[in-house]
């Protein structure tokens, strides 16, 4: 009885049993089923059109083999092929042929093995990519977090570039166990701006990288004869616009190129040599600890680009041991193409005319778009026939408004300071300049003159003008300029000649010709208009006589044509009452003695005024009544 109640009790448990297991037969038969439907490639097309629409390019394979009930579960797919966004036309993005992907459960990725990668990338704006997905992109690489092996083989991409007019064919590996602290290696060559380049890069192991975290990646770019080396972090965005923490070495024909490489404002420039630190965080580029070697000059300091308001702002802290004019004027020439800047120096002879003031257009409107902070200083500021002089400049640029203020040089005798304004914004741009000179003995500041010529200067220039280039700037140009010189010496022989004693002058030029006499004072008054620049009053003061000068300087032609009138300070038997003509270019006049006297159907020559008692005190009136 009891054993029969006993089986009676059992039996549901009994029959329990057999139904979970077979249940569990037939899920298992499913799972079984299922996954060699997959096998077969029964779910091919849904697979694919499910990893379609989830980057959002077409996507499709040969094979998918799974192994989901291994110890290590893992799929194998061969004929991998993601297709271009619509935008980006027919062709494909990407293609492999072995994709080996390794999960732990819950299907998380932990191993990622490609063998025959093939990627054509393709940028067109600087917010259109190709490889990212949905607007704006992301940290593309953030999904490597749990991956514990990456390894990449035989890996080749092509990258056109259409911001930088770039196309790049290059190969790509990944394998920590070659190279365990730079597994990531990059090699490409192409062509940029009609120009060869070519570029390498190693990166640390991307495997087990947390989201957003910094990437140590080391880099070099070759490019005509400019080499840059870049070593640091960066934090890929897939964008190409992430942050970044690099120490950059570079070298170069002409700075400019990098403009075309690396997409920031650098002007044109002589042979250069740089290292620095440079950072982007945000639209905030910094370039700090900067140390360079342009031409002859030096720069230590930093610059940064300001992009966080709705005007970029462009700040440049430099201070130089030694600078030079001529490299000044280099970085201030137009940047030519880059297929010159990549191989050519800056500061080379460009084919131009033979003028000082160039009719080449000046192309002021891209500085239009940022604004721009200056302070500079050296220690010694060269320019060619002066003595050094120790400069300073601050300098603000709002809006296309920029201006100078206040520049000052120090010379060892003297000081020079002034404003400069420059406004880009009309269609051609308008300068003004208002600086001055003073107490600047001649024999200190021009060394080249040594005793030929001496004396205490003051000088004051104000011009204002516009003009598409500097020959239409020089032609509508208007304002003054005013010189003075006291307290001086001039040779003797010339001396004589500037002032009507021609025959002595020639004779205390073969006597002696480096004897020398008092120059007790020389202004020179010129207005600027209507292409010209007239005399408005010369008069020389000197123990031997005074002079008088009129005429100008033509603009357009670059001409000079003046003429001294003398008037010897004694009575000479034999003296020769003859004007001096000074003309021919600006750069090269030559001096000759009008024997004729003044020029045929010239208007009544100025008389020079005599000199009454003490010289120094009618220099003295002369210079205080003459604005």
């Amino acid at each position: 009885m009891r054993c029969c109640l006993a089986g009676q009790r059992g039996a549901p448990i009994k029959r329990l049993l057999i139904v979970s297991v077979a249940v569990l037969a037939c899920l298992l038969l499913s799972v079984f089923a299922l996954l060699a439907a997959v096998d077969s490639g029964r779910f091919n097309t849904r697979l694919a059109r499910f990893a379609s629409k989830r980057i959002e390019r077409p996507v499709a394979f040969e094979t998918l083999k799974t192994h989901l009930l291994s110890p290590r579960p893992n799929v194998v797919i061969t004929g991998l092929t993601i297709g271009q966004p619509g935008w980006a036309g027919p062709g494909d993005l990407a293609r492999a042929s072995r994709l080996r992907l390794v999960f732990r459960w819950p299907l998380t990725v932990t191993e990622i093995e490609v063998d025959g990668a093939r990627a054509n990338l393709l940028r067109v704006s600087r917010e259109r990519n190709n490889w990212s997905q949905g607007k704006g992109g992301g940290d593309s690489l953030g999904f490597l977090r749990s991956v514990r092996l990456l390894r990449v083989t035989d890996g080749r991409f092509t990258f056109d570039d259409r911001v930088r007019d770039m196309k790049l064919t290059g190969t790509v590996s990944h394998d920590v166990a070659k190279s365990p602290a730079r597994p990531l290696q990059v090699a490409a060559q192409g062509v940029m701006q009609g120009g060869d380049i070519v570029l390498s890069a190693a990166g640390a192991p991307l495997n087990s990288r947390r989201r957003g975290a910094p990437y140590p990646v080391s880099a070099t770019v070759k490019d005509g004869a400019s080499f840059v080396e870049a070593s640091g972090m960066v934090i890929p965005t897939g964008r190409l616009r992430g942050a970044f923490d690099l120490r950059v070495a570079a070298r170069g024909p002409n700075l400019a190129n990098a403009e075309y490489l690396f997409d920031v404002g650098l002007p044109n420039s002589a042979p250069y040599r740089l290292t620095a630190r440079v950072q982007r965080e945000g639209r905030t580029t910094r370039a700090t600890d900067i140390k360079a070697v342009i031409g002859r000059s030096d720069f230590a300091g930093q610059v940064v680009s300001d992009g966080s308001k709705p005007r970029r702002v462009v700040s440049i802290a430099l201070a130089s041991r030694a600078l030079h004019a001529d490299d000044v004027g280099t970085l201030l020439a137009g940047r030519p193409p880059h297929t010159v800047t990549r191989s050519v120096s800056g500061a080379a002879p460009r084919p131009s005319e033979a003028r000082l003031f160039k009719s080449k257009r000046l192309n002021l409107k891209r500085f239009e778009r940022r604004d721009y902070r200056l302070d500079i200083k050296a220690q010694r500021f060269v320019i060619d026939g002066l003595a050094p002089g120790r400069l300073t400049l601050k300098g603000t640029m709002d809006h296309g408004k920029f201006e100078l203020k206040p520049f000052t040089i120090d010379f060892p005798s003297g000081q020079a300071n002034g404003v400069l304004s420059v406004d880009v914004t009309g269609a051609e741009p308008a300068f003004r300049l208002e600086g001055s000179l003073s107490k600047a003995a001649l024999a200190s500041l021009v060394p080249d003159l040594k005793q030929s010529l001496g004396g205490v200067a003051d000088l004051r220039v104000k011009v204002a003008g516009a003009g598409a280039s500097f020959r239409d700037i020089a032609a509508h140009a208007t304002g003054r300029i005013a010189f003075d010189l006291r307290d001086g010496q001039i040779k003797k022989g010339q001396a004589n000649v500037i002032t009507g004693a021609v025959v002595a002058g020639a004779f205390t030029a073969l006597a002696n010709k480096d004897a020398t006499t008092e120059l007790d004072c020389a202004l020179v008054r010129m207005d600027v208009g209507g292409g010209r620049v007239r005399t408005r009053r010369i008069l020389i003061v000197t123990d031997v006589g005074t002079a008088v000068a009129d005429g100008g300087i033509d603009l357009d032609s670059e001409t000079l044509n003046l003429t001294l009138y003398g008037r010897p300070s004694r009575f000479r038997l034999f003296s020769v009452d003859a004007p001096v003509s000074v003309s021919g270019p600006m750069l090269d006049p030559k001096a000759k003695v009008r024997l004729g006297g003044a020029p045929a159907g010239s208007a009544e020559p100025p008389r020079p005024p005599k000199v009454e008692g003490d010289p120094a005190a009618f220099c003295a009136r002369q210079l205080a009544g003459t604005p």
